[in-house]
């Protein structure tokens, strides 16, 4: 049986959380790490229809391209649709993933998909947004 962190540690070798934009808000955003996953729902969005839908039919996590928390949030109640859904995923032990910026520009995400669908050749990078630093260490050893 897979938990939570299995299948964030799955999703962040095709869309690693270094690849986001510094604004955006990925990664898990409702939920526990322990919790065990049989059935996932894919999304666009979460909205309270997705997550009836998700407990509907029995799935442990929810993974959306957009970020249910965005922006900071002041509080968590029944008010807003934000709230309702953070306690609907609480309360039916329903993790949320989300998987934006990051899956966008991955090696074989979302824009080299679309641009594959689209007959585009020739693509380039726009903007880069990480750099990782790489060292070399040579040893002698007799």
């Amino acid at each position: 049986m897979l938990d939570v962190q299995q299948v964030i540690s799955e999703l962040a070798k095709l869309a690693p959380r270094f690849l986001a934009y510094d604004w955006d808000n990925v990664g898990l955003q409702v939920g526990n790490t322990g919790w065990e996953v049989e059935r996932i729902l894919l999304t666009l969005d979460v909205t309270e229809e997705v997550m009836e839908e998700a407990i509907d039919k029995g799935c442990d996590i929810v993974i959306s391209h957009h970020p249910l928390i965005f922006n900071g949030i002041n509080s968590i109640n029944e008010q807003t649709k934000t709230g309702r859904i953070i306690m609907s995923a609480i309360n039916n032990k329903i993790a949320i993933y989300s998987a934006h910026t990051n899956l966008d520009i991955a090696p074989g995400g979302l824009n080299d998909y679309l641009a594959h669908l689209l007959g585009v050749k020739n693509t380039n990078l726009l903007e880069i947004t990480d750099i990782k630093e790489h060292y070399k260490l040579v040893v002698y050893t007799p």
